[in-house]
């Protein structure tokens, strides 16, 4: 049996970055509306692919605590957000398949 490692927040952010057509650096910044979705959807697949708690997660989109990580996560929305969640899940996938 393969063992598979989890995918890094890095990668995670950078697959939800393809998939929502955000820049990484739009999510890093301060900015609101489609990327407070675009961190929501990450803070997700982080909570589920990995092991990061919630101050890794987000201190790795330069955030200083973990509130901010915490709120991005209640706020995901199954119904609004799983089509762009499972369309990041395709690219991080296709991204492990190529590395």
């Amino acid at each position: 049996m393969s063992q598979t490692r989890s995918p890094t927040p890095d990668l995670i952010a950078i697959a939800v970055s393809v998939a929502t057509g955000l820049s990484l650096e739009g999510m890093r910044s301060e900015r609101r509306g489609h990327y407070t979705m675009a961190r929501r959807i990450y803070a997700r697949l982080c909570r589920e692919r990995t092991a990061s708690s919630y101050p890794a997660i987000a201190r790795a989109l330069g955030k200083r605590n973990h509130s901010s990580s915490i709120a991005w996560d209640q706020g995901y929305d199954e119904a609004r957000l799983g089509r762009f969640k499972k369309l990041a899940l395709v690219e991080l996938s296709r991204m492990r398949r190529a590395a």
